[in-house]
């Protein structure tokens, strides 16, 4: 009775996220990105664990990361990770913010490491964008044993 339940709502879940999913607005006009920022607030929280991985060149990505850099355009953001993948690779634990000032276009990207010995954060890569169209003010992500996810993923 308890898995016929979670099956249940499970597919209820997925019935509210295709509703969700099923108009596709196009970046480029501020409207455009509020629509598209709008449909991303709606629709990320619903990702709660992922039904298949998706090999991202050395990592794997979840559905929720897939649909965020599909619907967002943001496969860069995704780059960026990669980029560095050397760099932090032995972090057990990484938090990726992307920060976006929305009138000036521009962005930063801070991973932070796993705690130091006194439990502070570590930054462990940060890159300045000069320009992007993100629709978002912030994105935080985790990368997890070579998984990246979406916080309400993890």
């Amino acid at each position: 009775m308890v898995a016929s339940n979670r099956k249940s709502e499970a597919n209820a879940a997925l019935q509210h996220l295709d509703q969700i999913l099923s108009s596709e607005p196009v970046a480029g006009t501020t409207s455009d990105r509020r629509s598209i920022a709008e449909k991303l607030e709606q629709a990320l929280p619903q990702f709660i664990g992922t039904f298949s991985y998706t090999k991202y060149y050395t990592f794997v990505i979840t559905d929720g990361v897939k649909y965020l850099a599909e619907t967002a355009g943001c496969y860069w953001l995704l780059d960026i990770v990669f980029s560095v993948w050397a760099k932090i690779r032995n972090e057990a634990h990484v938090t990726i913010t992307l920060s976006v000032d929305l009138e000036k276009r521009r962005a930063t990207v801070t991973m932070k490491g796993d705690p130091d010995e006194h439990g502070d954060d570590r930054v462990v890569y940060e890159q300045e964008i000069p320009y992007t169209d993100f629709p978002l003010e912030s994105i935080t992500l985790y990368l997890v044993d070579g998984v990246l996810l979406l916080t309400s993923e993890y």
